[in-house]
Protein backbone atom coordinates (compact mmCIF):
# COMPACT_ATOMS: atom_id res chain seq x y z
CA UNK A 1 0.00 0.00 0.00
CA UNK A 2 1.54 3.60 -1.09
CA UNK A 3 1.97 6.35 1.31
CA UNK A 4 -0.52 8.40 -0.09
CA UNK A 5 -3.66 5.55 0.19
CA UNK A 6 -2.01 4.78 3.79
CA UNK A 7 -3.16 8.27 4.85
CA UNK A 8 -6.10 8.20 2.41
CA UNK A 9 -7.43 5.48 4.79
CA UNK A 10 -6.63 6.48 8.07
CA UNK A 11 -8.22 9.83 7.26
CA UNK A 12 -11.81 7.77 6.16
CA UNK A 13 -11.45 5.60 9.78
CA UNK A 14 -11.39 9.48 11.23
CA UNK A 15 -14.46 10.88 9.44
CA UNK A 16 -15.96 7.26 10.21
CA UNK A 17 -15.45 7.63 13.57
CA UNK A 18 -17.20 11.05 13.62
CA UNK A 19 -20.02 9.95 11.61
CA UNK A 20 -20.96 6.44 13.00
CA UNK A 21 -23.26 7.88 15.61
CA UNK A 22 -24.98 9.84 13.11
CA UNK A 23 -25.01 6.46 10.29
CA UNK A 24 -26.74 4.68 13.29
CA UNK A 25 -29.44 7.10 14.38
CA UNK A 26 -30.55 6.89 10.49
CA UNK A 27 -30.21 3.27 9.66
CA UNK A 28 -33.60 1.54 7.97
CA UNK A 29 -32.03 -1.05 5.78
CA UNK A 30 -28.89 -1.94 5.15
CA UNK A 31 -26.58 1.09 3.67
CA UNK A 32 -26.13 -0.52 0.02
CA UNK A 33 -22.34 0.28 -0.25
CA UNK A 34 -23.06 3.99 -1.25
CA UNK A 35 -25.46 2.53 -4.53
CA UNK A 36 -29.05 4.67 -4.80
CA UNK A 37 -30.33 1.47 -6.23
CA UNK A 38 -31.35 -0.88 -2.89
CA UNK A 39 -33.12 -3.40 -5.70
CA UNK A 40 -29.71 -3.91 -7.55
CA UNK A 41 -28.35 -7.57 -7.64
CA UNK A 42 -24.72 -6.54 -9.09
CA UNK A 43 -21.18 -6.62 -7.59
CA UNK A 44 -20.78 -4.22 -5.23
CA UNK A 45 -24.42 -3.05 -4.67
CA UNK A 46 -24.44 -4.12 -1.02
CA UNK A 47 -27.55 -4.42 0.80
CA UNK A 48 -30.00 -7.22 0.37
CA UNK A 49 -31.06 -8.79 -2.36
CA UNK A 50 -35.25 -7.38 -3.08
CA UNK A 51 -35.68 -11.27 -3.63
CA UNK A 52 -34.71 -12.49 0.07
CA UNK A 53 -36.13 -8.95 1.79
CA UNK A 54 -39.31 -10.22 2.72
CA UNK A 55 -39.07 -13.98 2.22
CA UNK A 56 -42.03 -14.65 4.42
CA UNK A 57 -44.33 -12.46 3.28
CA UNK A 58 -45.45 -11.61 7.06
CA UNK A 59 -43.86 -8.89 8.05
CA UNK A 60 -41.37 -6.27 6.34
CA UNK A 61 -37.61 -6.98 7.08
CA UNK A 62 -35.76 -4.39 7.67
CA UNK A 63 -31.59 -4.21 8.18
CA UNK A 64 -28.90 -2.05 10.16
CA UNK A 65 -26.75 -0.32 8.52
CA UNK A 66 -23.22 -0.98 7.73
CA UNK A 67 -20.78 0.61 10.18
CA UNK A 68 -18.23 0.88 7.51
CA UNK A 69 -17.56 4.02 5.43
CA UNK A 70 -17.24 4.25 1.77
CA UNK A 71 -14.44 5.66 0.15
CA UNK A 72 -12.25 2.64 1.81
CA UNK A 73 -9.45 2.11 -1.25
CA UNK A 74 -6.96 -0.64 0.02
CA UNK A 75 -6.35 -2.01 -3.91
CA UNK A 76 -4.42 -5.22 -3.08
CA UNK A 77 -5.47 -9.30 -2.17
CA UNK A 78 -6.32 -10.33 0.89
CA UNK A 79 -5.88 -14.16 1.22
CA UNK A 80 -7.89 -16.66 3.24
CA UNK A 81 -7.34 -20.23 4.32
CA UNK A 82 -10.92 -22.01 4.85
CA UNK A 83 -11.08 -25.67 5.32
CA UNK A 84 -12.67 -27.54 2.15
CA UNK A 85 -14.24 -30.17 4.07
CA UNK A 86 -17.02 -28.04 6.01
CA UNK A 87 -20.43 -29.92 5.94
CA UNK A 88 -22.31 -26.85 3.38
CA UNK A 89 -21.29 -24.29 1.06
CA UNK A 90 -19.43 -21.16 3.13
CA UNK A 91 -16.27 -19.86 1.11
CA UNK A 92 -15.19 -19.40 -2.36
CA UNK A 93 -18.18 -19.16 -4.92
CA UNK A 94 -16.34 -17.73 -8.59
CA UNK A 95 -19.33 -17.23 -10.58
CA UNK A 96 -23.57 -17.15 -11.13
CA UNK A 97 -25.31 -20.04 -10.73
CA UNK A 98 -28.77 -21.88 -10.19
CA UNK A 99 -28.24 -22.08 -6.88
CA UNK A 100 -29.20 -19.60 -5.03
CA UNK A 101 -26.99 -20.34 -1.85
CA UNK A 102 -24.34 -20.48 -3.74
CA UNK A 103 -24.78 -16.41 -5.64
CA UNK A 104 -25.77 -15.20 -1.70
CA UNK A 105 -22.45 -16.43 -0.98
CA UNK A 106 -20.73 -15.29 -4.60
CA UNK A 107 -22.39 -11.48 -3.99
CA UNK A 108 -21.25 -11.51 -0.13
CA UNK A 109 -17.56 -11.53 -1.45
CA UNK A 110 -18.01 -9.84 -4.51
CA UNK A 111 -19.74 -6.83 -2.68
CA UNK A 112 -16.97 -6.97 -0.10
CA UNK A 113 -14.30 -6.94 -3.05
CA UNK A 114 -15.86 -3.24 -3.95
CA UNK A 115 -16.64 -1.64 -1.04
CA UNK A 116 -13.30 -2.12 0.59
CA UNK A 117 -11.73 -1.21 -3.00
CA UNK A 118 -9.72 -4.07 -2.87
CA UNK A 119 -7.78 -5.63 -5.96
CA UNK A 120 -10.20 -6.16 -8.93
CA UNK A 121 -9.06 -9.15 -10.31
CA UNK A 122 -8.39 -11.49 -7.16
CA UNK A 123 -9.52 -8.95 -4.18
CA UNK A 124 -9.92 -12.36 -2.16
CA UNK A 125 -7.71 -15.07 -2.32
CA UNK A 126 -9.06 -18.45 -0.97
CA UNK A 127 -6.92 -21.76 -0.36
CA UNK A 128 -8.66 -24.92 0.77
CA UNK A 129 -7.15 -27.36 2.82
CA UNK A 130 -9.17 -30.33 4.74
CA UNK A 131 -9.45 -29.19 8.30
CA UNK A 132 -12.20 -31.17 10.12
CA UNK A 133 -12.63 -33.60 13.25
CA UNK A 134 -10.18 -35.78 11.27
CA UNK A 135 -8.11 -33.31 9.58
CA UNK A 136 -7.66 -30.44 11.93
CA UNK A 137 -4.23 -31.33 13.49
CA UNK A 138 -3.09 -31.40 10.32
CA UNK A 139 -4.63 -27.94 9.23
CA UNK A 140 -2.96 -26.47 12.36
CA UNK A 141 0.01 -27.98 11.66
CA UNK A 142 0.31 -26.29 8.36
CA UNK A 143 -1.33 -22.99 9.69
CA UNK A 144 2.03 -23.26 12.39
CA UNK A 145 4.07 -23.68 9.83
CA UNK A 146 2.96 -20.27 8.39
CA UNK A 147 3.36 -18.51 11.10
CA UNK A 148 6.87 -19.79 11.96
CA UNK A 149 8.37 -18.94 8.92
CA UNK A 150 6.95 -15.67 8.87
CA UNK A 151 5.74 -15.65 5.04
CA UNK A 152 3.04 -14.36 5.20
CA UNK A 153 1.18 -17.21 3.50
CA UNK A 154 -2.86 -16.41 5.10
CA UNK A 155 -4.17 -13.51 6.31
CA UNK A 156 -7.05 -14.56 7.62
CA UNK A 157 -8.29 -17.95 8.72
CA UNK A 158 -11.80 -19.52 8.35
CA UNK A 159 -11.51 -22.92 10.22
CA UNK A 160 -13.37 -25.32 11.87
CA UNK A 161 -14.13 -24.49 15.18
CA UNK A 162 -12.22 -27.14 17.01
CA UNK A 163 -9.40 -26.48 14.69
CA UNK A 164 -9.40 -22.93 15.28
CA UNK A 165 -9.37 -22.99 19.04
CA UNK A 166 -6.24 -25.52 18.60
CA UNK A 167 -4.76 -22.45 16.44
CA UNK A 168 -5.75 -20.19 19.12
CA UNK A 169 -4.11 -22.20 21.96
CA UNK A 170 -0.77 -22.62 20.01
CA UNK A 171 -0.27 -18.57 19.71
CA UNK A 172 -1.23 -18.38 15.80
CA UNK A 173 -4.26 -16.18 15.72
CA UNK A 174 -4.09 -12.23 16.49
CA UNK A 175 -6.18 -10.59 19.80
CA UNK A 176 -9.07 -9.55 18.04
CA UNK A 177 -9.92 -6.69 21.15
CA UNK A 178 -6.52 -5.17 20.28
CA UNK A 179 -6.31 -4.24 16.99
CA UNK A 180 -6.53 -0.08 17.18
CA UNK A 181 -8.88 2.01 14.64
CA UNK A 182 -10.27 -1.89 14.32
CA UNK A 183 -13.53 -2.03 11.96
CA UNK A 184 -14.97 -4.90 13.67
CA UNK A 185 -17.93 -3.66 16.11
CA UNK A 186 -19.43 -6.77 18.16
CA UNK A 187 -22.23 -5.30 19.35
CA UNK A 188 -23.91 -5.20 15.58
CA UNK A 189 -26.65 -7.94 14.81
CA UNK A 190 -24.41 -10.02 12.64
CA UNK A 191 -22.01 -11.19 15.65
CA UNK A 192 -23.05 -13.75 17.62
CA UNK A 193 -23.54 -11.70 21.29
CA UNK A 194 -23.23 -15.22 23.53
CA UNK A 195 -19.71 -15.98 21.42
CA UNK A 196 -17.90 -13.09 22.13
CA UNK A 197 -19.13 -13.08 25.98
CA UNK A 198 -18.19 -17.01 26.15
CA UNK A 199 -15.21 -17.06 24.26
CA UNK A 200 -13.27 -13.81 25.76
CA UNK A 201 -9.80 -14.76 27.28
CA UNK A 202 -7.86 -12.85 29.81
CA UNK A 203 -9.76 -10.03 28.01
CA UNK A 204 -8.32 -11.54 24.49
CA UNK A 205 -10.61 -12.34 21.68
CA UNK A 206 -8.84 -14.82 18.99
CA UNK A 207 -11.99 -16.00 16.63
CA UNK A 208 -15.60 -14.82 15.84
CA UNK A 209 -18.57 -16.34 14.51
CA UNK A 210 -22.04 -15.36 13.53
CA UNK A 211 -23.57 -14.57 9.98
CA UNK A 212 -20.58 -15.06 8.91
CA UNK A 213 -20.78 -18.45 9.17
CA UNK A 214 -23.45 -20.03 7.24
CA UNK A 215 -22.69 -23.90 8.83
CA UNK A 216 -23.65 -21.80 12.13
CA UNK A 217 -27.39 -21.85 10.73
CA UNK A 218 -26.93 -25.19 9.40
CA UNK A 219 -25.12 -26.79 12.02
CA UNK A 220 -28.10 -25.50 14.79
CA UNK A 221 -29.99 -27.63 16.40
CA UNK A 222 -33.65 -27.88 17.15
CA UNK A 223 -36.59 -30.64 17.11
CA UNK A 224 -38.68 -31.12 14.29
CA UNK A 225 -41.82 -32.03 14.47
CA UNK A 226 -44.24 -33.56 11.80
CA UNK A 227 -47.42 -31.65 12.20
CA UNK A 228 -49.61 -33.56 10.36
CA UNK A 229 -48.85 -36.53 13.11
CA UNK A 230 -49.85 -33.64 15.69
CA UNK A 231 -53.44 -32.97 14.15
CA UNK A 232 -53.93 -36.71 13.66
CA UNK A 233 -53.20 -37.34 17.18
CA UNK A 234 -55.24 -34.64 18.26
CA UNK A 235 -52.82 -33.21 20.36
CA UNK A 236 -51.80 -29.99 21.23
CA UNK A 237 -50.24 -27.47 18.98
CA UNK A 238 -46.69 -27.55 20.04
CA UNK A 239 -45.46 -24.09 17.71
CA UNK A 240 -48.02 -22.48 19.80
CA UNK A 241 -46.42 -23.71 23.03
CA UNK A 242 -43.10 -22.88 21.82
CA UNK A 243 -44.33 -19.26 20.90
CA UNK A 244 -45.76 -18.83 24.00
CA UNK A 245 -42.96 -19.55 25.99
CA UNK A 246 -44.61 -22.66 27.31
CA UNK A 247 -42.07 -25.56 25.36
CA UNK A 248 -40.50 -26.99 28.50
CA UNK A 249 -38.75 -30.69 28.78
CA UNK A 250 -42.31 -31.76 30.81
CA UNK A 251 -44.46 -30.55 28.26
CA UNK A 252 -42.43 -32.33 25.32
CA UNK A 253 -42.41 -35.47 27.17
CA UNK A 254 -46.22 -35.13 27.65
CA UNK A 255 -46.48 -34.93 24.21
CA UNK A 256 -44.46 -37.51 23.22
CA UNK A 257 -46.48 -40.68 25.41
CA UNK A 258 -47.78 -43.22 23.95
CA UNK A 259 -47.38 -42.17 20.73
CA UNK A 260 -45.28 -45.42 20.46
CA UNK A 261 -46.63 -47.90 17.94
CA UNK A 262 -44.65 -51.66 17.01
CA UNK A 263 -45.61 -51.52 13.68
CA UNK A 264 -42.98 -54.46 12.73
CA UNK A 265 -45.14 -56.23 15.53
CA UNK A 266 -41.85 -58.13 16.73
CA UNK A 267 -42.09 -57.03 20.60
CA UNK A 268 -39.11 -54.73 20.42
CA UNK A 269 -38.62 -51.17 19.53
CA UNK A 270 -36.55 -50.90 16.34
CA UNK A 271 -36.72 -49.01 13.12
CA UNK A 272 -39.88 -49.03 11.14
CA UNK A 273 -41.31 -48.76 14.27
CA UNK A 274 -43.77 -45.16 15.42
CA UNK A 275 -41.67 -43.27 18.03
CA UNK A 276 -42.50 -40.10 19.84
CA UNK A 277 -39.11 -39.29 19.53
CA UNK A 278 -36.28 -40.33 17.99
CA UNK A 279 -32.33 -38.89 18.45
CA UNK A 280 -29.09 -40.03 18.36
CA UNK A 281 -26.29 -40.06 21.15
CA UNK A 282 -24.73 -37.24 18.79
CA UNK A 283 -27.38 -35.03 19.20
CA UNK A 284 -28.68 -35.60 22.61
CA UNK A 285 -25.90 -32.83 23.45
CA UNK A 286 -28.29 -30.09 22.47
CA UNK A 287 -30.38 -30.41 25.85
CA UNK A 288 -27.11 -29.09 28.24
CA UNK A 289 -26.87 -26.23 26.66
CA UNK A 290 -30.66 -26.07 25.80
CA UNK A 291 -31.27 -25.92 29.48
CA UNK A 292 -29.06 -23.27 29.86
CA UNK A 293 -26.16 -24.86 31.24
CA UNK A 294 -22.71 -24.34 30.32
CA UNK A 295 -19.50 -26.18 30.33
CA UNK A 296 -17.02 -23.70 30.74
CA UNK A 297 -17.00 -19.93 31.11
CA UNK A 298 -15.07 -16.89 32.57
CA UNK A 299 -14.79 -16.30 36.15
CA UNK A 300 -14.57 -12.76 37.25
CA UNK A 301 -10.93 -12.00 35.88
CA UNK A 302 -12.16 -13.62 31.96
CA UNK A 303 -9.90 -16.60 32.87
CA UNK A 304 -11.42 -19.81 32.08
CA UNK A 305 -12.93 -22.00 34.49
CA UNK A 306 -14.90 -25.20 34.40
CA UNK A 307 -18.95 -24.09 35.18
CA UNK A 308 -20.43 -24.99 38.43
CA UNK A 309 -23.32 -26.18 36.03
CA UNK A 310 -21.44 -29.15 34.90
CA UNK A 311 -21.08 -31.08 38.35
CA UNK A 312 -24.50 -29.14 39.93
CA UNK A 313 -27.46 -31.09 41.06
CA UNK A 314 -29.44 -29.44 38.20
CA UNK A 315 -26.94 -31.27 35.54
CA UNK A 316 -27.66 -34.60 37.70
CA UNK A 317 -31.57 -34.24 38.07
CA UNK A 318 -31.31 -33.17 33.74
CA UNK A 319 -29.69 -36.40 33.31
CA UNK A 320 -31.42 -38.82 35.30
CA UNK A 321 -34.24 -37.58 33.60
CA UNK A 322 -33.35 -37.99 29.83
CA UNK A 323 -32.32 -41.43 31.34
CA UNK A 324 -35.72 -42.37 32.22
CA UNK A 325 -37.72 -41.05 29.05
CA UNK A 326 -34.91 -42.20 26.74
CA UNK A 327 -35.95 -45.45 28.28
CA UNK A 328 -39.76 -45.46 27.80
CA UNK A 329 -41.38 -47.23 24.63
CA UNK A 330 -42.02 -43.92 23.17
CA UNK A 331 -38.35 -43.05 22.70
CA UNK A 332 -35.51 -44.26 20.08
CA UNK A 333 -32.81 -42.57 21.69
CA UNK A 334 -29.53 -44.11 19.35
CA UNK A 335 -31.35 -44.12 16.45
CA UNK A 336 -31.48 -42.16 13.14
CA UNK A 337 -33.50 -39.31 13.18
CA UNK A 338 -32.94 -38.19 9.82
CA UNK A 339 -34.33 -41.35 8.30
CA UNK A 340 -37.27 -41.81 10.46
CA UNK A 341 -38.71 -38.32 10.50
CA UNK A 342 -38.46 -38.59 6.99
CA UNK A 343 -40.37 -41.72 6.74
CA UNK A 344 -42.95 -40.52 8.97
CA UNK A 345 -42.12 -42.88 11.89
CA UNK A 346 -40.96 -40.22 14.54
CA UNK A 347 -43.92 -37.51 16.07
CA UNK A 348 -40.49 -35.54 17.05
CA UNK A 349 -37.18 -35.85 15.69
CA UNK A 350 -33.88 -34.61 16.88
CA UNK A 351 -31.84 -32.92 14.36
CA UNK A 352 -29.50 -29.94 13.15
CA UNK A 353 -31.61 -27.19 10.56
CA UNK A 354 -28.92 -28.70 7.80
CA UNK A 355 -32.10 -31.37 7.74
CA UNK A 356 -34.76 -28.98 6.32
CA UNK A 357 -33.16 -27.83 3.03
CA UNK A 358 -31.44 -31.12 2.28
CA UNK A 359 -33.51 -34.36 3.72
CA UNK A 360 -36.65 -32.77 3.80
CA UNK A 361 -37.00 -30.93 0.63
CA UNK A 362 -39.31 -33.04 -1.07
CA UNK A 363 -41.33 -34.63 1.73
CA UNK A 364 -45.11 -34.65 1.09
CA UNK A 365 -46.24 -33.94 5.11
CA UNK A 366 -46.19 -30.89 6.97
CA UNK A 367 -43.38 -30.31 9.50
CA UNK A 368 -42.14 -27.25 12.54
CA UNK A 369 -39.01 -27.11 13.89
CA UNK A 370 -38.95 -26.14 17.24
CA UNK A 371 -36.26 -25.07 19.55
CA UNK A 372 -34.82 -27.51 22.37
CA UNK A 373 -37.42 -27.12 25.17
CA UNK A 374 -36.46 -24.98 27.77
CA UNK A 375 -35.44 -27.21 31.43
CA UNK A 376 -38.57 -25.99 33.31
CA UNK A 377 -41.07 -22.87 33.18
CA UNK A 378 -38.77 -20.70 35.15
CA UNK A 379 -36.11 -20.34 32.33
CA UNK A 380 -36.13 -17.43 30.41
CA UNK A 381 -35.69 -18.34 26.70
CA UNK A 382 -34.25 -20.54 24.68
CA UNK A 383 -31.29 -21.81 24.18
CA UNK A 384 -30.12 -23.41 21.02
CA UNK A 385 -26.61 -25.20 20.74
CA UNK A 386 -24.60 -25.44 18.04
CA UNK A 387 -22.73 -28.64 16.09
CA UNK A 388 -18.85 -28.38 16.65
CA UNK A 389 -19.02 -28.14 12.19
CA UNK A 390 -19.48 -24.59 12.39
CA UNK A 391 -16.90 -22.11 11.28
CA UNK A 392 -14.67 -20.04 13.03
CA UNK A 393 -12.96 -16.47 11.60
CA UNK A 394 -10.03 -15.36 12.59
CA UNK A 395 -6.48 -13.11 11.67
CA UNK A 396 -2.95 -14.49 11.61
CA UNK A 397 -0.87 -13.24 14.39
CA UNK A 398 1.84 -12.48 12.31
CA UNK A 399 -0.66 -10.13 10.36
CA UNK A 400 0.26 -7.89 12.93
CA UNK A 401 3.23 -6.75 11.54
CA UNK A 402 1.66 -4.56 9.50
CA UNK A 403 -0.54 -1.92 11.34
CA UNK A 404 -2.47 -1.44 8.28
CA UNK A 405 -3.24 -5.23 6.83
CA UNK A 406 -4.23 -5.62 10.28
CA UNK A 407 -7.09 -3.20 10.33
CA UNK A 408 -7.54 -4.16 6.92
CA UNK A 409 -8.33 -7.39 7.98
CA UNK A 410 -10.67 -6.12 10.29
CA UNK A 411 -12.27 -4.30 7.47
CA UNK A 412 -12.84 -8.07 5.44
CA UNK A 413 -14.24 -9.91 8.46
CA UNK A 414 -16.82 -6.90 9.29
CA UNK A 415 -17.69 -6.71 5.80
CA UNK A 416 -18.01 -10.40 5.08
CA UNK A 417 -20.01 -10.64 8.31
CA UNK A 418 -22.06 -7.33 7.15
CA UNK A 419 -23.13 -8.75 3.73
CA UNK A 420 -23.72 -12.17 5.36
CA UNK A 421 -25.99 -10.90 7.37
CA UNK A 422 -28.17 -9.09 4.58
CA UNK A 423 -27.75 -12.06 1.96
CA UNK A 424 -26.56 -15.28 2.93
CA UNK A 425 -28.31 -15.64 5.96
CA UNK A 426 -32.06 -14.34 4.32
CA UNK A 427 -31.29 -16.78 1.79
CA UNK A 428 -30.58 -19.66 3.47
CA UNK A 429 -32.55 -18.94 6.80
CA UNK A 430 -35.59 -16.96 5.73
CA UNK A 431 -36.35 -18.58 1.78
CA UNK A 432 -34.34 -21.97 2.86
CA UNK A 433 -35.90 -22.90 6.17
CA UNK A 434 -38.29 -20.90 6.86
CA UNK A 435 -40.52 -20.80 3.84
CA UNK A 436 -39.48 -23.28 1.57
CA UNK A 437 -39.96 -26.11 3.80
CA UNK A 438 -42.08 -26.16 6.68
CA UNK A 439 -45.97 -25.93 7.40
CA UNK A 440 -46.50 -22.42 5.63
CA UNK A 441 -49.83 -22.58 6.47
CA UNK A 442 -48.85 -22.14 10.27
CA UNK A 443 -47.12 -18.63 11.20
CA UNK A 444 -45.85 -20.30 14.18
CA UNK A 445 -43.38 -22.30 12.63
CA UNK A 446 -42.19 -18.86 11.10
CA UNK A 447 -41.93 -17.65 14.90
CA UNK A 448 -40.09 -21.24 15.80
CA UNK A 449 -37.04 -20.56 13.07
CA UNK A 450 -36.50 -17.18 15.01
CA UNK A 451 -36.44 -19.02 18.25
CA UNK A 452 -34.15 -20.96 17.46
CA UNK A 453 -31.63 -19.10 16.01
CA UNK A 454 -32.19 -15.95 18.64
CA UNK A 455 -31.70 -18.54 21.37
CA UNK A 456 -27.72 -19.39 19.61
CA UNK A 457 -25.23 -20.46 22.60
CA UNK A 458 -21.28 -20.81 21.97
CA UNK A 459 -19.82 -22.86 24.79
CA UNK A 460 -15.78 -23.90 24.78
CA UNK A 461 -16.63 -27.23 25.98
CA UNK A 462 -17.71 -28.15 23.01
CA UNK A 463 -15.20 -26.26 21.18
CA UNK A 464 -12.30 -26.97 22.63
CA UNK A 465 -10.73 -30.48 21.42
CA UNK A 466 -10.21 -33.05 23.33
CA UNK A 467 -6.37 -33.36 22.62
CA UNK A 468 -5.84 -30.38 24.96
CA UNK A 469 -8.83 -30.72 27.31
CA UNK A 470 -8.94 -34.60 27.84
CA UNK A 471 -12.44 -34.83 26.98
CA UNK A 472 -14.84 -33.44 24.75
CA UNK A 473 -17.18 -32.29 27.75
CA UNK A 474 -20.36 -32.10 25.48
CA UNK A 475 -20.22 -35.32 24.13
CA UNK A 476 -19.28 -36.82 27.36
CA UNK A 477 -22.70 -35.67 28.24
CA UNK A 478 -24.43 -37.34 25.78
CA UNK A 479 -23.12 -40.71 25.95
CA UNK A 480 -24.03 -41.01 29.84
CA UNK A 481 -27.71 -40.49 29.05
CA UNK A 482 -27.74 -42.82 26.20
CA UNK A 483 -25.72 -46.11 27.97
CA UNK A 484 -27.40 -45.35 31.41
CA UNK A 485 -24.37 -44.33 33.13
CA UNK A 486 -23.94 -42.25 36.54
CA UNK A 487 -23.26 -38.74 36.28
CA UNK A 488 -22.23 -38.18 39.47
CA UNK A 489 -19.76 -40.64 39.21
CA UNK A 490 -17.99 -39.88 35.61
CA UNK A 491 -17.91 -35.99 37.70
CA UNK A 492 -16.18 -37.31 40.20
CA UNK A 493 -13.58 -39.24 38.55
CA UNK A 494 -12.83 -36.28 35.92
CA UNK A 495 -13.90 -32.93 37.11
CA UNK A 496 -10.64 -32.09 38.57
CA UNK A 497 -8.73 -33.09 35.36
CA UNK A 498 -10.36 -31.06 33.48
CA UNK A 499 -10.18 -28.21 35.68
CA UNK A 500 -6.61 -29.01 35.97
CA UNK A 501 -6.38 -29.22 32.01
CA UNK A 502 -8.38 -25.79 31.38
CA UNK A 503 -5.71 -23.87 33.75
CA UNK A 504 -2.80 -25.44 31.81
CA UNK A 505 -4.52 -24.51 28.11
CA UNK A 506 -5.34 -20.55 29.62
CA UNK A 507 -1.53 -20.61 30.75
CA UNK A 508 -0.05 -21.50 27.50
CA UNK A 509 -2.64 -19.37 25.59
CA UNK A 510 -0.93 -16.33 28.11
CA UNK A 511 2.81 -17.73 27.76
CA UNK A 512 2.22 -17.36 23.68
CA UNK A 513 0.64 -13.65 23.68
CA UNK A 514 3.01 -12.44 26.43
CA UNK A 515 6.09 -14.84 26.73
CA UNK A 516 7.71 -15.76 29.68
Amino acid sequence: MNEARKMNNKLIRLIALMLVSLMLLCAVACDGGGSDDETSDTPGSGGPNPSQSNPSGSEEVTFEASGLPDGLNYGNTVKILYWEDRPELEFDVKEISADHTANAIYWRNQNTIKKLGLDEKEGLSWTSLKGNEKNMSNFATQVGASYAAGKGDYQIIAAYSRAAALCAINGYYADLAEIDDSYLDFSRRWWTPSLISNVTIDDSIYFVSGDISTNTIHMMYGIFCNTDMIKSLNLQDPTELAVKGDWTLDVFRGLCAGVYDDVSNDGKKGSGDRFGFVSKKTYTEAFYNGSDLYMIIPDNTDILKVSSDYSSTKTTMLVNGLIDFYNTPDVHGNGNPEKEFRQQNALFAQARMQLAPTVLKDISFKYAALPTPKYDDRQVGYRTAVNENFTLWAIMKDVAKDEDMLIECSAVLESLAYEAYCNTTPQIFETGLKVRYSDEDNINTVKCFDLIREGVVYDLGRIIPESELGANMNERFAATIVTNDSWSTIMNANNTLLGTNLKDIVEKIDKNKYGS
